[in-house]
């Protein structure tokens, strides 16, 4: 990674003020960054840890405000999706998408880059995980409000390969570049370690961007979530004996990969001039898994505790007044609340009630009058985490209802039904094992209060103490009063049958889990070998998107002719020289020998192509009239690298 030789400033420039295009009267809108790290456990994180290795983030946070209940949900698309819809998961979706599946972020929703670009003028780029859908191109994120999209639409591929096994597809490559890929053709390059991908595409967008339009940059790198990998051009930072053990290690020398990208990326925004007005937030879209650690919090990912939802983060901005600067937010935020906080500050002014039409209203609540210090409350004094999962939720007596949900009113937290992963990580996890504890299926439920008891050892559900149980009664009957109100506005595609008619509105409560709009969909596995083994969309309908000749309009249409098979040429010899970028694996293929990269090479003829290298069944080649890539910002693919 390039070393960053500064962070950013805290200097704030006023500029002409705007009193136009829905804007409200303020200074011009800042620069936004929204960065959201993946399967990051909440003792994982520098702030949190002191033991973690990570100056870049640790000084942007000590010049900002650490989260301290800041929530999200227990597990990826559903937090993802809340944030860019603003509206809480059991409101937008609560289930987690899967390659291979069709549906998405809601399409009546006004996602939050769109909203940005429309009230306040801003260039919007994502970079990394998307995980809001990717059946139709219409769920994609340039449909959705994003100028640009680099990185995985799906929940998780591989570090190296950048291959997802695809729901019994083949091996499939999740990398889609909205610049080049399309129907039958995705022309990216794979088998590079993502935080150098990731790193040089956020370095693009600063460089390519102009100054005198603001910019929000998501940033969400599918750093640390398993598989935990490491590669030969980023070796383990750290030896095992200050982590404890190699699997700790490799967690934490991929947060120092998190960190590499931020120092770079905020160099590089310093270089032009945009960290002056700048605002950047920093999140964790659910607990840690596996080798993560969420002390002293119990629950992991995948459950309700607060190790699974307690997402770790911070705010850091140009703008925060230096009396709060460096003090902890204690006070309820939800991801969701960052639509309309950044809206707010962006200058959008009134436009920033959006409704979509009335039909879908806003979770999001402005948070800038608690993050600013101008008062220190929470407009948060309830927050439904979950209703009715896996099924609509009723109370009873026995607590026999195979759904769950969990909701927190005041100091208090219920959680109703059995919950998995119930177990208590370590400062020192995975070195020291999880401690098994009651994951709420005695009684069914399990009751908290998070003012004295954070760590969710005390369940409450059957005291008999006046408070308790004037809790419990209040959150049951609050639980209840908004199961009953439950809008389902998830927008799942089942089209099992052509056309699709799937109806999205006569199943209020229970759209969340069908299982016919939630299974596997075979022809995107056609669409992938159309494309030569790339995900993607692969339903079209009626060909509004697409060069299709699909009379149902439900996909994509004939197959291109294949590429003719190259002739056989003998064996040759192999140069090792890994200054070069990998070729492009989409037109090399998988699993090559070491005669299929020479016939690839000699089509180009030898004086311009020399093949560098056979690894992991890839092909890495040295392009025609390549150098070793010199320009600042860019990374080679050297054995080692150095870190800042």
């Amino acid at each position: 990674f390039r070393q960053s030789k500064s962070v950013m400033s805290q200097t704030m420039i006023l500029t002409v003020l705007l009193a136009t295009c829905g804007r409200s009267t303020r200074a011009s809108p800042p620069n936004i960054v929204m960065f959201l790290s993946d399967d990051q456990g909440y003792h994982d994180m520098v702030f949190n840890n002191p033991n973690v290795t990570a100056p870049h983030i640790k000084a942007l946070a000590a010049k900002g405000r650490v989260f301290r209940r800041h929530y999200v949900f227990k597990y990826c698309s559903p937090t993802r999706g809340s944030l860019l819809s603003g509206r809480l998961p059991y409101h937008a979706h609560q289930w987690n998408l899967d390659a291979g599946r069709a549906g998405g972020i809601n399409r009546n929703f006004t996602l939050l880059p769109a909203k940005l670009k429309a009230c306040c003028g801003y260039k919007t780029h994502l970079v990394g995980k998307f995980h809001g859908g990717m059946s139709h191109p219409s769920y994609l994120p340039t449909a959705r409000g994003f100028d640009t999209s680099y990185g995985l639409l799906s929940g998780g591929h591989d570090h190296i390969t950048q291959e997802n096994p695809g729901q019994g597809c083949v091996p499939t490559v999740d990398l889609w570049d909205s610049r080049t890929c399309g129907p039958f053709q995705c022309p990216v390059r794979n088998g590079t370690y993502e935080p150098y991908l990731l790193n040089e595409a956020a370095l693009a967008v600063v460089e390519a961007h102009d100054p005198a339009d603001p910019l929000y940059l998501h940033f969400t790198p599918h750093m640390v979530h398993s598989p935990y990998e490491l590669s030969p051009t980023f070796p383990d930072q750290f030896p095992s004996g200050v982590c404890g053990c190699s699997q700790r290690c490799t967690i934490q020398s991929m947060s120092n990969a998190i960190d590499s990208m931020i120092g770079n990326l905020t160099a590089a925004l310093a270089a032009k001039g945009m960290d002056k007005n700048f605002v950047f937030i920093y999140s964790g879209d659910n607990g840690g898994v596996g080798s993560g650690t969420n002390w002293p919090f119990k629950g992991t990912k995948m459950n309700f505790f607060e190790g699974g939802i307690r997402g770790g983060g911070f705010f850091y901005s140009t703008m925060l007044p230096p009396a709060v600067v460096g003090q902890d937010l204690t006070r309820i935020i939800h991801i969701c609340d960052w639509w309309m906080t950044l809206c707010r500050l962006a200058g959008g002014g009134s436009s920033c009630d959006d409704t979509a039409s009335n039909t879908h209203p806003l979770d999001s609540l402005d948070m800038w009058p608690l993050i600013s210090g101008a008062n220190n409350t929470s407009p948060r004094d309830g927050l439904p985490l979950v209703i009715g999962y896996q099924a609509d939720y009723k109370f009873a007596p026995t607590g026999s209802d195979t759904g769950t949900g969990a909701l927190i009113w005041g100091d208090y937290k219920l959680i109703a039904g059995p919950q998995q992963n119930a177990i208590r990580t370590f400062q020192d996890s995975p070195c020291t094992g999880a401690h098994k504890e009651d994951d709420c299926s005695h009684d069914g439920f399990c009751l908290y209060n998070l003012a004295t008891d954070p760590g969710e050892q005390v369940n409450l559900f059957n005291s008999t103490a006046p408070s308790d149980a004037a809790a419990r009664k209040k959150l049951q009957e609050y639980y209840e009063a908004i199961g009953d109100k439950c809008r389902g506005h998830t927008d799942l595609e089942s089209c099992n049958a052509s056309p699709c008619t799937w109806d999205h509105v006569s199943n209020v409560c229970r759209v969340y889990n069908l299982p016919d709009a939630s299974s596997d969909d075979t022809r995107a596995c056609v669409a992938i070998a159309q494309r030569h083994g790339y995900w993607g969309p692969w339903l079209a309908p009626n060909c509004t998107d697409w060069n299709c000749t699909d009379s149902h309009g439900d996909g994509p249409g004939p197959s291109p002719p294949p590429p003719p098979a190259p002739a056989p040429i003998p064996d040759c010899n192999f140069t090792a020289n890994l200054d070069y970028y990998p070729a492009h694996t989409a037109e090399t293929g998988h699993n090559l020998t070491p005669e299929a990269c020479c016939a690839l090479c000699k089509q180009a003829g030898p004086s311009t192509c020399v093949v560098a290298s056979i690894a992991g069944g890839k092909c890495y080649l040295k392009p025609p009239g390549a150098t070793p890539r010199p320009k600042p910002g860019t990374i080679s693919c050297k054995p080692t690298q150095t870190l800042p």
